[in-house]
This record gives structure tokens, C-alpha cells and sequence, in this order.
């Protein structure tokens, strides 16, 4: 009889035959225990003999890892990651999303393993993206086909790396505003701790679960210009872990300037460690009667995965020591040597205060209000001047602004480097009408690095509209991303020649219009992005401007400044496009490529100031691109007009048939 069989039958035998006590008899609960008792030990001695004659009782866990694996994925990929980090005793939930905890598990296992995965490319911190060397690394522990794996599970390490607490107000952390007697939700969770304790300036105090929500009522009354609310756990080891929230307590409402809130330097500029570097903003919001208790500023990290605008873990660094009663509008010298770990941003005092290291960072301007304002990338550098060093980075030379292509061709994709001397390169597609993980589209998994161009065959059924291209190193965490583009429809390309020269003409001017409209398209886009309150300077909505002078029809009034090309709003657009901060995408206004009124050949705008919506007309010539040719765009367009290739976002505005009014 073998092991296995041992113990089925004495777990049989146990439950039919009891010692010393009939079927018939009632046992009572401390024989009941001791006879539990004694049928325990007898099951561990059996499995012991199980395990020690080569037996098991679990089922090794394997995955082999083939695909790169970055922030906003999902699928089975990403459950297949998270369990294994799980198991290399990473803090992360199995939930199939690669998300901000994952990013931090992942960055964790890569310093974990760093001479394997780190090493090799010269680097000494985790990047969060699961590449080339973080997969051989991974496959070389659970990789199925390896020798080395576990047959049973082994306990997840205890870790005071791993313990943490997160404590939130209102679903925010951070600096908070609230009304002064109303109510909020403290809620905080944590990992690997043991006893929590609340503590505040007010009535949350003692203790309390490791993880919990509390309902806590804002004094009516406010002394002070902010409540601090920290949780203190302690941790496996016996150490300790903190988190804490402030509080801004409105007590009657607050003040803004009406101008916006603004923050520079606004464009990438090099920070000098030990100099006079000068952080100015403008138009915060602060409580009534408390002027000077308004701005905070924050420093965070804008490389890697956090490349893209954001505050908030893993981004944060913490707080530019400014003065901690900074007024709506000011500005502060920093030394960009020091940073604050202080939440309390209007206690009187910074508090655990570290130096700084030099890198990429941005630092955001925070108002009493929560409003946040980003400055441009800021190189923090330990040499005597401040420049901007020689760090990698990549410009994206194809598609440019404006520029369209059409589905079932193929395009070049191309960009330039500096200093990505080692990895691969990923190209990504982006459809800016999508949200969420929809509007990423990987166009090319692993480029050699050197090879700066990729051949991409644009899909016949691709959706027509506007997209951005993404390019990206993940070994070196260097990103770019494209200004918009297009997408048109698939071109038709006819069976036989053209039937004249003249129409082979008139059908490159037609896709020159074509190619002008996206253009000024894409660069209204830009220019509403980046204003606050864009403004097309339009007199009203039965204001025609053109590309050349025209007598509109009645009803109608003529534009100033028609057939000039400026592009600061005195040209025939009454739209300043040099006002964009990162530069004027058009240096100068396009025109009809015949621009002769009496053709009705040029290029029309009109829009409604209060909505802020725009349209642009023109009148396509050739047979092709007209209304029933082989690639009409003029009644495909959306408009209401079958007879004019219109675009804009609101396509009423110049009504059907203008010239024949």
C-alpha cells in the first residue's frame, strides 16, 4: 500500500471507528478535540512520508514571457507579471492591469535583479517597463522549460521595503480643499502592518484598523488655516510607516485672479545646483481674507513613465521649500538643492527636507483651490552653469503637424535621436477621438536601435480622423510623441490615366487644399489646447473672412485683412497662433492654390465667438475630389454642404450655397 493510499484510509477508518466509543454513543466536545487532535498528527506524519518519497502536493506555476509590457496594457500577459511578482515577493493585486502598482513592482523587481537586468544597460534604477532584459530575467525564474522552478508555494517574504499606508481625503491625497463644517471621508488602506494609530489636530485620534473609511465633520469655526490627519503603523519588523493628508479649510469661500493661473518658466530650461534658479506664477486661488496662505509648488519626476504631466505617486518628490504663506501671485529663488517631504503646505515650518539629485523634473504650482500648473521640463544639473545637458532624447520627424495620409499607402515613419546608444525602439499609434487602453495601438514591437524609420502600412479599414505617433526607447525610459495628424480614407486609384493634363492639375491643387485645411485644422486644435479661453476674434456669425478679397452676399460682412497671411491674427484668420507657448505651428496662412473669387477658389472661415466654433469651406475643382468623383470628399465630408468640402466643428455656420446667395 503507498502513501497516498495510507492516508485515504486512515481518514476512512477515522471517521467509521472512533477508539473506545461506539457509533451509537455521543461523544463529547474534549473527546471530540482530542480525537482531532490525534488525527492531525497522524495526517502530517503521513504527508511528511509522502514528501520524503519524492511526492508533491502542488503543481509547479510556469509562464514564459514573449510580448514587452508596459503601463496602461491588460490581458493575460499582465495577470501572467503580476503573478509572478507576487511569487518574487513583489506588493501588487492580480488584476490583469498593468497600473501604477504594477509600475512600482516591476521597478522593484529590476533593482532586486539588477545586475542581470540593470547592469548591462549602465543603469541603476528601475524603469517600470517590462522589456527585453526584465523578460529573460523573469523566464529565468518561471519561464516554463526551466530547471529551476518551485514545486511548492513559497511564503511571501516579510518586507519592510513592502510596507506601506496610503491615507486619502475625499478619494484625493496630498494637500485638500474642503468647506469649513462640512463633512469628509478619511479613507486609508495599507500593506504588510500591524497597529495603526490616528492622529490630528482634531477629533480623529487612536487607534484604528489597518484599513478603514471615517466620516469626520470640519470644525464651523476654523482657527487655523489647515487640518493635518496622519495614520502611523507599525510595520512586520517592528519599524514604522506613515501617511498623512492636509486639509485647507475654506471659511467662506476664496478669491481668484481673473487673469488664470500660470507658472514659469514654461519652456524646458536648465536649473543651476547652488544658484539663484526663479520659480514666478501668477492668479491662484486663496481663502477670503488669508492672502498670503494661497500657493504651494511641487517637484516632480519627468522621466520614464512619468514623462507625461502628472502629480501624484510614483511621480512625486516632494515640496520646493517657498515660503509657506506664498501669496496668489509671487515668485522664489531656489537653490534646487533641497526638497521637502511635508504635506503641511501652510504649517509654519518644512519638515524632513533631503537633497536633491539632478535629472528631469517639473515643478507644478498648487492653489488653495487643488488647481495645479505645470512648468516646462526643468534639468537640474550639479555643474557651475545652467545648461541643459546632452540627455537622450527623440524627435519625431514623420508625420509632422497637419500632415495627411491616407488609409491603404504606406508611410515612412521617421525620427531623430540624441544619445539613445543601446535598446530597441517601440512606435505606437494613438487615436485622439478614443479614451483608454482603445487609443493605444502598437504599430512596431522592437526596432533595432540605430534604425530611425519604419515602414508602416496603413490599414484600408482604419477609422479616418486624427492621431499622434509615439516613439519609444523603453531600456533607455525615453519618449516622444508627434504633433497631430491625419487619417483620410483609402484613395481610389483609377484604372486608366486621367482623361487631360489640365484635370492631372487641377487634381493636385485640389489635394493642396486638401492638405491646407488639415493644416489650419490642426493648428486651431493646438492653439484651443493651449488657451485657456481661445478666442477666434470674430466680429460675429455673419462674419465672413476668405484667402482673397470677396463681396460676401447679402447679410454678410467682409473680414479685414482678407488674402493677408499672417499668422499673429492680422492675416485673413483672425487667429494668433504665435500666442501658443510651445511656438506658431504655421508660419504663415495658407491660401487657395488659385485663390480667384470670381471661380469661387478660395479658402472661406467663419465662427460663432460665444460657442468658440469655427468652419472652413473650399471648393474642390477637379473631377476626382468633387461631389460624384471617383474620391469625393466634398459631399463625404460630414457637412451640409454636398457642393463644398467643408471641416470644422461646427459645420452650419456658413450656410449652404453662400456663393449663389
Amino acid at each position: 500500500m503507498n502513501i497516498k493510499t495510507k492516508i485515504v484510509t486512515a481518514l476512512t477508518l477515522a471517521v467509521l471507528v472512533v477508539p473506545g466509543i461506539s457509533l451509537a454513543q455521543t461523544m463529547s466536545v474534549a473527546q471530540l478535540q482530542a480525537e482531532i487532535h490525534s488525527l492531525t498528527a497522524q495526517l502530517q506524519s503521513l504527508e511528511a512520508q509522502l514528501a520524503a518519497q519524492g511526492g508533491s502536493t502542488t503543481t509547479a506555476w510556469c509562464y514564459t514571457f514573449n510580448t514587452n509590457l508596459r503601463i496602461g496594457m491588460s490581458g493575460q500577459a499582465v495577470t501572467e507579471l503580476q503573478t509572478a511578482l507576487q511569487k518574487d515577493g513583489e506588493t501588487v493585486t492580480v488584476n490583469g492591469s498593468f497600473d501604477d502598482q504594477t509600475v512600482a513592482a516591476v521597478t522593484s523587481f529590476q533593482e532586486k535583479h539588477q545586475s542581470s537586468i540593470l547592469a548591462p544597460y549602465s543603469l541603476s534604477n528601475g524603469t517600470g517597463y517590462a522589456g527585453k532584459a526584465t523578460r529573460a530575467e523573469l523566464n529565468s525564474l518561471f519561464g516554463c522549460g526551466t530547471t529551476n522552478q518551485t514545486l511548492t508555494p513559497t511564503p511571501t517574504p516579510i518586507s519592510t521595503n513592502n510596507s506601506s499606508v496610503s491615507l486619502t481625503v475625499n478619494g484625493q491625497r496630498g494637500s485638500v480643499p474642503a468647506t469649513s463644517g462640512s463633512q469628509i471621508t478619511l479613507a486609508w488602506t495599507s500593506s504588510e502592518v500591524t497597529n495603526c494609530t490616528a492622529n490630528s489636530n482634531g477629533s480623529w485620534t487612536g487607534s484604528v484598523n489597518t484599513s478603514g473609511t471615517s466620516l469626520v465633520t470640519l470644525p464651523s469655526v476654523v482657527s487655523e488655516t489647515g487640518m493635518q490627519y496622519s495614520l502611523t503603523c507599525t510595520t512586520l519588523s517592528g519599524g514604522s510607516v506613515q501617511g498623512s493628508v492636509q486639509v485647507n479649510v475654506q471659511p467662506s469661500g476664496t478669491t481668484a485672479s481673473s487673469n488664470g493661473f500660470t507658472i514659469s518658466p514654461s519652456v524646458t530650461t536648465g536649473f543651476t545646483q547652488g544658484g539663484n534658479n526663479t520659480i514666478s506664477w501668477n492668479g491662484g486661488a486663496c481663502p477670503v481674507g488669508m492672502p498670503n496662505s494661497c500657493v504651494s509648488l511641487i517637484l516632480e519626476n519627468a522621466q520614464g513613465s512619468c514623462s507625461s504631466p502628472s502629480v501624484g505617486t510614483p511621480c512625486n518628490v516632494g515640496f520646493v521649500p517657498a515660503p509657506v504663506n506664498s501669496p496668489a501671485s509671487g515668485s522664489f529663488n531656489w537653490n534646487a538643492q533641497t526638497i521637502c517631504a511635508s504635506t503641511a503646505s501652510y504649517s509654519s515650518t518644512w519638515a524632513n527636507c533631503t537633497a536633491v539629485s539632478p535629472g528631469l523634473y517639473r515643478i507644478f504650482a498648487q492653489d488653495y483651490n487643488g488647481n495645479l500648473v505645470s512648468t516646462g521640463e526643468i534639468w537640474i544639473n550639479a555643474a557651475t552653469t545652467a545648461t541643459i545637458p546632452n540627455a537622450p532624447s527623440i524627435t519625431i520627424t514623420s508625420p509632422t503637424v497637419g500632415q495627411a495620409w491616407a488609409a491603404g499607402t504606406t508611410q515612412q515613419i521617421t525620427w531623430t535621436e540624441r544619445s539613445v546608444n543601446t535598446g530597441e525602439y517601440q512606435i505606437y499609434l494613438k487615436d485622439l477621438s478614443a479614451d483608454g487602453d482603445s487609443a493605444l495601438t502598437e504599430l512596431a514591437p522592437s526596432i533595432p536601435n540605430g534604425t530611425n524609420y519604419f515602414n508602416w502600412a496603413i490599414p484600408s479599414n482604419i477609422s479616418a480622423g486624427q492621431y499622434e505617433m509615439e516613439v519609444t526607447s523603453p531600456e533607455t525610459s525615453v519618449n516622444t510623441v508627434s504633433q497631430p495628424f491625419s487619417i483620410i480614407g483609402a484613395i481610389v486609384v483609377p484604372t486608366s490615366t486621367p482623361s487631360s493634363s489640365a484635370e492631372t492639375i487641377e487634381e493636385g491643387r485640389d489635394a493642396e487644399r486638401f492638405s491646407d485645411l488639415i493644416t489650419i485644422k490642426s493648428a486651431i486644435a493646438l492653439y484651443a489646447a493651449d488657451t485657456a479661453q481661445p478666442s477666434y476674434a470674430c466680429a460675429n456669425t455673419k462674419t465672413i473672412y476668405a484667402s482673397a478679397s470677396i463681396t460676401p452676399p447679402a447679410g454678410w460682412k467682409a473680414g479685414a485683412n482678407m488674402g493677408n497671411t499672417a499668422n499673429n491674427g492680422t492675416g485673413w484668420l483672425p487667429i494668433n497662433f504665435e500666442s501658443i507657448s510651445s511656438g506658431a505651428p504655421i508660419l504663415r496662412l495658407p491660401v487657395d492654390p488659385v485663390n480667384n473669387p470670381s471661380q469661387h477658389l478660395v479658402y472661406l472661415f467663419a465662427c460663432n465667438p460665444v460657442a468658440r466654433t469655427y468652419q472652413l469651406d473650399a471648393v474642390m475643382e477637379s473631377q476626382k475630389f468633387s461631389r460624384g468623383g471617383m474620391n469625393d470628399i466634398e459631399s463625404a465630408d460630414g457637412g451640409s454642404d454636398p457642393n463644398v468640402y467643408e471641416i470644422g466643428s461646427d459645420m452650419t455656420l456658413i450656410p449652404n450655397n453662400f456663393w449663389g446667395q
